[in-house]
Parts: structure tokens; C-alpha cells; sequence
């Protein structure tokens, strides 16, 4: 009993192992001979002609090579598996040295010629004079073009630098219709078995799709890749820096007018805006529709240094004036800013400031009161007001202006996850 159970697992690994036999040189000849003997390129390698050629396409994405958006290009590196069925090259193996398949010159036989419809620069089918076509003894045939495919991509850079594009590679029969070539993918994803990651992009999805062709018009299949854009290094080097001098452009108010370096302080954090504006629009593309969300965010944060400068220079001026404060701008400033005497405080002759008492004050005779020292309001009192007026105004407005644009990048953020 244990021989019958030995000779039957060498049976049944016999049976597996396909015997090998030496094809000659002489057999690959005669092969291709005989197979391209009357053969017509130009013809579907179908019996009835009514029939159309089934093709399965599967695409191998190997890496993205760019997605440049000022261009409107996007170039993968990837390889097309193709195959079908050619039912006019077969053969019997046993008449060649049991040759079961056979390599063929694409000018040699029949294979689809698909063309990238939506290229980057000109129209062209897939394959080269030097690639070949593998064909199997029972018709079943295969075509593997790789190429780098250059493809038109509007980019919608409306949440730059959190966005996200979606780019299609489309592809056609040239010349067949619908009824003449089939063309059926074979996954409805594109294969990552051999992607290489991007460093400045990642691959968040794909899909394949069918588009039906009729009478008139051939199949066409659609190569769907979402990309999104890794950040990171545009925070740290563009949207983190445009934060801080937004930030610190207030600080303009804090600096003593003496100092002599208001001005030049403003005026650089305004040009250092203009800089990250300029080098910013060079990397969008110059549309108008749709404009990032950040254009609008530096422009905003360039008025507001604008008009700090303006008000800088104009508050330099009232600084340096010798002449009287008059009196209705003695009021307002007194009732904007709560001036010490509003608050029951009097200062003396010696500017040393004093409580005051409020009932003892009440008690004072009207006319003695005019002998109360009234603190003398100058020019660089109303100077310091508008400081921290324009300050605590400044400053509000940094804040909304920041706390909305922040707000609506991570709401595309969000939702480009979710996706």
C-alpha cells in the first residue's frame, strides 16, 4: 500500500511538470514563416470580420514624474498590458520543436493602435519600431508598451497649497469604432504593484472607465489618478513666514517715533509681503479662474501693511507738531483713551500723579475747581492714542483675517480625507 501511494504522487508530479524540448533555430524560422505566410497587417485578426476584437487593457503605474500646474502637465511612467486574441496566427506545437509562443516585430502583425487622446503636445500611438509582441501557440496574444504619458491637467489651485487634482489619462483605438475593437479593462483601478511614491505628491485614489463607443466612434478608456499635495514643505517655507510678518508688522507701533526706525521697519515687512506675493503667483497658473485662496489672503495682509505704513508716517508727523492741541481733540481724546483725570487722578505741577477723593471733590466750590491742575494733552499724547488705537485695530484684523483663512484650508483638508 505505501508503494501505490509513492507512485501515485510521482504520477501526479509528472503530470504537473510540463516536458521540456529544445526548439532550434530552425524550428523559430520555419515558425514565423509559415504562420506570416499570407498574413495582412492591416486586417483584424478575426475570422468573420463582423466580429469585433475583444482587448483587455490593465495599466502598471510605476511613478509620477511631475504635476506641473503652471504648465498644465501632468507625466506618469507606467506600462499598458494589452491583449487579445488573434485567431489567424496559430499553430501546433508539435510541428516545432514544441515552440508555444513566439515573439513578432509590431510591423509584422496586427495590434491596436492605441493613441493618447488628451497629450500634452501632439497626438501618437503607443509603441516603438524596437518593441515586439508576444503571440502563444493558441492565438492568445500580448503587447506591453511603456512610455512616459504627458497629459493636459488644468490644475484648480483654489485651496493651494492643501489641494487636490484630479487628472485622467484617455485612450482610444485610432481609426476603429466601437464595433470593430472592444475595448474591456480589465480592473477598474490602475495597478500599484510596482509604484515608486512621489516627493511631492501622493496618489490618494484611482479608477478606470469605460466610455462605449457605437457605429461611429470607438471605446475609449479613462485612467482617473487623485492626487494631493504634501504640504509641508510650503508651510514651513512660504505660509509660516507670511504668519509671522503679518504678525510682527504690528510690532511697528510699539516702536518709539524717536527711534527714527518706524518707517523703514514698515516699509520692509511691506516689501518682504510683495516678495512671497511675487514668488507665489510664479508658481500658479496665471488664470484668473479660479484664484487661490491664498492670493487673496497675501493681498489682504499687503493693504493692511500699506495702510500701517500710511498711518506710520502720518502719526510721525502729529508726533513732531509744537503747536496747541485743540480743544474739541483735547475732549475726544480724553473720552477715547479714559485720560487719568476721567478716573478721579489729577497730576500736579511736578507730573507726580495723586488720588483724588471723589466726595472731596464734589465738595470743592465751582470756582475753585478751575485751580485743579488739568493735565496738559500734547501732541505726542495724541501720538501714543493713535498707537494703541491702530494697534488694538491692527491686530483684530490679523487675527479674523488668519483664524478665516486657516479655517477654510483645513475645511479642504478635511474633506479631501474623507474623500
Amino acid at each position: 500500500m505505501r508503494y501505490v501511494h509513492v507512485v501515485v504522487i510521482i504520477l501526479l508530479i509528472l503530470s504537473s511538470v510540463r516536458i521540456s524540448y529544445c526548439v532550434s533555430y530552425n524550428n523559430s524560422v520555419d515558425l514565423m514563416r509559415d504562420v506570416l505566410d499570407g498574413y495582412d497587417a492591416r486586417q483584424r485578426p478575426v475570422s468573420d470580420q463582423s466580429h469585433p476584437v475583444v482587448v483587455t487593457v490593465s495599466f502598471y503605474l510605476l511613478t509620477i514624474q511631475e504635476f506641473n500646474e503652471v504648465a498644465a502637465k501632468f507625466s506618469v511612467y507606467g506600462l499598458l498590458i494589452l491583449g487579445w486574441s488573434d485567431q489567424i496566427i496559430t499553430w501546433d506545437p508539435k510541428d516545432y520543436g514544441m515552440a508555444y509562443s513566439a515573439l513578432f516585430r509590431l510591423s509584422d502583425v496586427w495590434y491596436p493602435k492605441l493613441v493618447l487622446t488628451n497629450p500634452y503636445t501632439k497626438l501618437s500611438d503607443l509603441g516603438d519600431d524596437w518593441m515586439t509582441i508576444r503571440i502563444y501557440n493558441s492565438g492568445h496574444t500580448t503587447f506591453v508598451p511603456g512610455a512616459v504619458f504627458d497629459t493636459s491637467c488644468n490644475a484648480d489651485v483654489t485651496f493651494y497649497p492643501f489641494d487636490t487634482q484630479i487628472c485622467i489619462l484617455s485612450f482610444n483605438v485610432w481609426s476603429y469604432v466601437g464595433t470593430e475593437v472592444y475595448l474591456h479593462p480589465t480592473v477598474d483601478e490602475v495597478l500599484l504593484d510596482f509604484f515608486t511614491e512621489n516627493g511631492e505628491w501622493d496618489l490618494e485614489n484611482t479608477r478606470v472607465q469605460r466610455t462605449a463607443g457605437e457605429h461611429y466612434t470607438s471605446d475609449k478608456l479613462h485612467f482617473i489618478f487623485t492626487i494631493k499635495r504634501k504640504p509641508e514643505f510650503l508651510i514651513v517655507n512660504v505660509v509660516l513666514p507670511i504668519v509671522f510678518m503679518s504678525i510682527i508688522n504690528i510690532l511697528v507701533f510699539i516702536l518709539p517715533a524717536e527711534s527714527g526706525e518706524r518707517v523703514g521697519y514698515s516699509v520692509t515687512v511691506l516689501l518682504a509681503l510683495a516678495v512671497f506675493m511675487t514668488l507665489v503667483g510664479d508658481n500658479l497658473p496665471k488664470t484668473s479662474e479660479p484664484v487661490p485662496i491664498l492670493s487673496y489672503y497675501l493681498m489682504i495682509l499687503l493693504i493692511l501693511s500699506t495702510l500701517m505704513t500710511v498711518i506710520t508716517l502720518l502719526n510721525l508727523s502729529i508726533y513732531f507738531k509744537t503747536s496747541q492741541v485743540p480743544a474739541c481733540l483735547r475732549s475726544t481724546f480724553r473720552i477715547l483713551l479714559c485720560f487719568p483725570c476721567k478716573f478721579g487722578e489729577k497730576i500736579d505741577i511736578n507730573n507726580k500723579v495723586k488720588p483724588v477723593d471723589i466726595k472731596d471733590e464734589c465738595s470743592i466750590p465751582a470756582e475753585n475747581k478751575a485751580s485743579i491742575n488739568e493735565p496738559e494733552i500734547t501732541w505726542q499724547h495724541i501720538s501714543s492714542g493713535i498707537d494703541l488705537i491702530a494697534m488694538a485695530f491692527f491686530l483684530l484684523c490679523t487675527i479674523i483675517i488668519n483664524a478665516v483663512f486657516l479655517s477654510l484650508l483645513s475645511k479642504n483638508k478635511d474633506s479631501a480625507f474623507n474623500n
